[in-house]
């Protein structure tokens, strides 16, 4: 939603609407086929300048032969918040966002300044996705060896489930001491 807000203001500062361009935020369902059949959808289309996409799976191939399609069209792929794999990297033109180890090692800082030791659980959209991956290992790091995780869940941005596994890592660790949102 931030980033949507940034490219409404963007779109009207830099007088994109004057060029013949408009800014088009689509919010897929979180799977990957979603994903994938949308990139397919825009290398078909000819109005469209730049794609920004939040990876839902950082190993998907297709999610990359697909992000690949477009750029070889000469459409800049933007990859915004997560990030493809290492090897995938050529798929993108650049990555926008958040260095997810160091964010996630300061957070696990905050952790070990808060509880001398603990048992934690981290909670995320999609266990999957690059980002999520760096910083759960991120937080891990920052956290140190006085700290063990017991699980991570995902809730593919289901309010329902998310609260759901909040409950079943209660139920199922009964020392957990820490909850983690990525």
């Amino acid at each position: 939603d931030t980033c949507f807000r940034g490219m409404q203001q963007a779109e009207v500062e830099l007088k994109l609407a004057d060029a013949g361009f408009k800014v088009v935020i689509d919010k897929p369902d979180f799977t990957e086929s979603k994903q994938i059949s949308m990139l397919q959808q825009y290398a078909t289309q000819t109005d469209v300048a730049a794609v920004a996409i939040s990876p839902v799976n950082a190993l998907n191939k297709a999610i990359a032969d697909a992000m690949q399609a477009l750029r070889d069209k000469g459409i800049p792929v933007i990859c915004l918040d997560s990030d493809m794999a290492k090897d995938l990297h050529s798929s993108r033109t650049c990555y926008l966002g958040t260095n997810n180890l160091v964010a996630g090692g300061e957070l696990g800082k905050c952790a070990k300044g808060l509880l001398p030791s603990g048992h934690y659980a981290t909670f995320v959209g999609k266990t999957d996705a690059q980002n999520a991956i760096e910083r759960i290992g991120g937080f891990a790091k920052g956290a140190g060896d006085q700290f063990s995780s017991e699980d991570s869940l995902g809730d593919d941005a289901d309010r329902a489930r998310a609260q759901q596994n909040v409950k079943t890592v209660l139920d199922n660790h009964p020392d957990i001491n820490c909850l983690v949102g990525i």
